[in-house]
C-alpha cells in the first residue's frame, strides 16, 4: 500500500481498530425510524460550535471527546452523526463505545452532509456565519504543494489534535480554531499563514481571526479533504 493510500485509509478510520464492529446506516432508514418513532439515539459527535450553525433535526450533540461519559443506554441502537463522508470523528467515537460494550452502534452513512443533499430536514442558523468584512487570500493545494520546499510560510492546522493526529499536510502546525486566540503569540508575524481545516467554516474564522491580528494569511481551498483527493502528501 502507498503512503498515500495508508494516510487517507487512517483519516477515513478504515485503518484503525477502534473502527471495527459499527455498520454504516443510510440516511432515508434513519429517517424512517424518526418518523416511525422507533426507539434510537441519534447522536451528533462535532463540537457544539459546530452543531450550532447546522444539524439534523432531532440529533442531540455529544462531542466525541464525551462520548462515554455520557453514558447513553446500551439497549438501544446508536446512531452517530458527523459532517460527511471522510470524517473521522463518528467512526472513532463508535468504536469507542463498541469497546466499551455497547453492541447497536451505527454510523450515519455521509454524515450531514448526505442528510442534506436528500432533502432531510436540518436545523441551521442563518446568521451564525455573516459575510466577512476582510476577504483572506486563497491558495490552491497544487500550489502550495509546489511552494513547500521554498517557502517558510507556517502551515496551520486549525482541526481538533484528533482530527491532525490522523493525518496532515506536512510540516504543519496544529492549532485548534478553540485555542488559536490565546496562542497567538506563538506564531511568527513575520511570516505569512497558511491555514486550513476539515471544515470551509472554521477555515473562514481562523483566516479572519489572523487576518484582524495582523498576520498575512492564506486559506488552503478544499482543506485537507481536497488535498488527500489530489494525492498529495500527509503526514501522520
Amino acid at each position: 500500500m502507498s503512503f498515500f493510500r495508508s494516510a487517507a485509509a487512517v483519516l477515513v478510520g478504515m485503518a484503525c481498530p477502534a473502527t471495527w464492529g459499527q455498520e454504516t446506516i443510510a440516511p432515508k432508514l434513519v429517517r424512517d425510524w424518526q418518523t416511525a418513532n422507533k426507539r434510537f439515539v441519534f447522536v451528533d459527535v462535532r463540537s457544539a460550535e459546530e452543531l450550532g450553525l447546522k444539524h439534523i433535526d432531532g440529533a442531540i450533540n455529544i462531542p466525541h471527546s464525551g462520548i462515554l461519559s455520557a453514558k447513553l443506554p446500551k439497549k438501544e441502537a446508536l446512531v452517530l452523526c458527523c459532517t460527511g463522508e471522510g470524517c473521522s470523528i463518528s467512526m472513532a467515537a463508535g468504536g469507542e463505545l463498541i469497546q466499551n460494550g455497547y453492541k447497536k452502534v451505527f454510523v450515519l452513512d455521509g454524515g450531514l452532509a448526505a442528510w442534506e443533499a436528500q432533502g432531510l430536514p436540518i436545523v441551521a442558523d442563518k446568521s451564525a456565519a455573516p459575510a466577512r468584512a476582510i476577504p483572506a487570500g486563497r491558495v490552491s493545494p497544487r500550489a502550495l504543494s509546489s511552494r513547500m520546499k521554498k517557502d517558510d510560510a507556517i502551515i496551520l492546522d486549525a482541526r481538533p489534535a484528533l482530527e491532525f493526529s490522523s493525518g496532515h499536510l506536512p510540516g504543519a502546525l496544529n492549532v485548534p480554531l478553540e485555542t488559536l486566540e490565546e496562542r497567538l503569540g506563538d506564531l511568527d508575524k513575520a511570516k505569512r499563514v497558511v491555514v486550513y481545516d476539515r471544515l470551509s467554516e472554521r477555515t473562514a474564522k481562523a483566516g479572519e481571526l489572523l487576518l484582524q491580528k495582523g498576520f498575512a494569511v492564506e486559506e488552503l481551498s478544499g482543506g485537507i479533504a481536497v488535498w488527500i483527493a489530489m494525492k498529495l502528501p500527509v503526514d501522520i
